[in-house]
């Protein structure tokens, strides 16, 4: 869907959509580089009417690598390269992009939610 129709999806169902662009390494930089767009409903705004209805994460990096960069835009604020993408719906949310892009993008792309692991087992007070 195009970012008008994942907006509206968002908006309209209080989910998550997600796109992603895989560069290829050149270069010194041999490994691809992800980034990756989720558009997510922010459930704080039925409680603060100055919040935003949705917010725009972004994550970029070098796959296998644990450096990257992270940022999050309201919705007027919205990358033109976010407005040129194509999305789908996703159960995962923001907490997905906590990890490496490639782990990231793997759990995006499953739309389950993430269990994070402490010492070899679910952390229960860690899961999405």
């Amino acid at each position: 869907m195009t970012y008008d129709e994942a907006v509206a999806y968002v908006r309209e169902q209080k989910a998550n959509v997600y796109a992603h662009i895989t560069r290829p390494g050149s270069g010194r930089r041999t490994s691809e580089w992800i980034d990756i767009y989720l558009i997510a409903y922010n459930e704080g705004h039925e409680d603060d009417p100055d919040a935003y209805e949705f917010n725009i994460h972004y994550a970029g990096g070098i796959a296998d690598s644990s450096s990257g960069e992270e940022e999050i835009y309201g919705p007027d604020d919205a990358p033109d390269e976010a407005r040129q993408l194509r999305y789908t719906v996703t159960a995962s949310g923001p907490d997905a992009l906590d990890y490496e892009v490639q782990i990231a993008l793997r759990e995006l792309k499953r739309g389950e939610p993430v269990t994070k692991v402490f010492r070899g087992k679910p952390n229960p007070g860690r899961n999405s």
